[in-house]
C-alpha cells in the first residue's frame, strides 16, 4: 500500500503542471477566505483549492513556520494543492514571504474582516465563549481532535502567544494582516464586510482585479453556506465583556484604523 501511494505521488509530479500564475486567496481564519474563494471559482469556472493542510500531518506546517522546512520543498511533495488555478489555505497567510518566494509570478487576494467579527467566528466555530480567559484542560483535550485549532488559539507555535487567549487571537489577526507588508503592492484587498453587501458585484472586481475573467453568474450560489456560520445574535460587548472587547480594540487599534474599522467607544 505504502509503495502504491509513493508510486501514485511520483507520478503526480510528473503530471500536475503548476499554473504559471495561480491565485491564492489569503487571510485569517474565519474571515471569509473559503465563501469568496469558492464564489470566484464559480464565476471564472476556474476549480479551486479549498484549505490543505488539515489533510497533512500537523508536523507539516509546523516545520514550515519554524523554518526546518521550506514551502518550495513542500510544493514539490504535494503538488495536488497547488495545481488549481485558484489556491485558497489561511495558513499560507503565516507563511506570505516563502509563498512569494516559491510563486513569484502569482497573483493575491487578500480578505479582511473586523477583529471583532473575525476572532467572535473563530470562538464560536471550537465552542468557547468570547469571555473566556484560557483554554481549560477539558478543551485542550476537545481541540486536539481537531487539526490545526488548538495551534491557532495557542499561539506559540505561530510567534503571537498573549497573556490571555483573546490577546493570542488578536495579535493573530495583527499577523496576519501584516502579511500584506510583505505581499506584492497588486495584491487585492476585500473587505468581508463589503463582499456582505455586494456578493455579485465585489467577486466580479476581484476576479478583474486578479486578472481573471468572471464569465458565470454567482446569483444561485451567493447565500450558500461553505463554512459553518457562526452565531451573531449577541452584539459584541455582550459576547465579550468588556475586559475582552477592550482587549481587542487596544491589541488591533492600529490594523482597525487602517482598514476601516471603527472602535466601539
Amino acid at each position: 500500500m505504502r509503495r502504491h501511494r509513493i508510486v501514485r505521488r511520483s507520478i503526480e509530479r510528473v503530471l500536475l503542471s503548476r499554473p504559471p500564475r495561480p491565485v491564492f486567496v489569503l487571510g485569517n481564519q474565519k474571515s471569509g477566505t473559503t465563501a469568496i474563494a469558492a464564489l470566484l471559482s464559480v464565476a471564472t469556472a476556474l476549480p479551486a483549492t479549498l484549505d490543505f493542510f488539515h489533510t497533512l500531518p500537523e508536523r507539516v506546517l509546523v516545520d514550515l513556520l519554524e523554518g526546518r522546512s521550506t514551502l518550495a520543498t513542500l510544493v514539490r511533495r504535494e503538488p495536488r494543492p497547488f495545481a488549481r488555478p485558484i489556491v485558497k489555505e489561511p495558513q499560507l497567510t503565516f507563511l506570505a514571504a516563502a509563498l512569494v518566494e516559491a510563486f513569484p509570478e502569482s497573483r493575491f487576494a487578500f480578505v479582511l474582516r473586523d477583529p471583532r467579527d473575525n476572532i467572535r467566528s473563530i470562538l464560536n466555530r471550537v465552542g468557547i465563549a468570547g469571555t473566556a480567559q484560557s483554554l481549560g484542560a477539558q478543551d485542550r483535550a476537545r481541540l486536539g481532535r481537531k487539526p490545526g485549532w488548538l495551534g491557532i488559539l495557542d499561539g506559540h507555535v505561530f510567534g503571537c502567544p498573549g497573556r490571555s487567549l483573546v490577546e493570542t487571537l488578536a495579535l493573530r489577526w495583527n499577523l496576519a494582516v501584516g502579511a500584506l507588508a510583505v505581499l506584492p503592492a497588486h495584491t487585492a484587498r476585500l473587505r468581508y464586510e463589503d463582499f456582505e453587501a455586494d456578493k455579485q458585484g465585489r467577486i466580479e472586481a476581484l476576479a478583474h482585479a486578479v486578472g481573471l475573467a468572471a464569465t458565470h453568474s454567482i446569483a444561485a450560489r451567493v447565500n450558500e453556506r461553505f463554512q459553518p456560520s457562526g452565531d451573531r445574535s449577541l452584539s459584541w460587548p455582550e459576547f465579550f465583556g468588556g475586559e475582552n472587547l477592550g482587549l481587542i480594540e487596544a491589541t488591533c487599534a492600529a490594523g482597525m484604523r487602517t482598514h476601516g474599522y471603527r472602535p466601539t467607544v
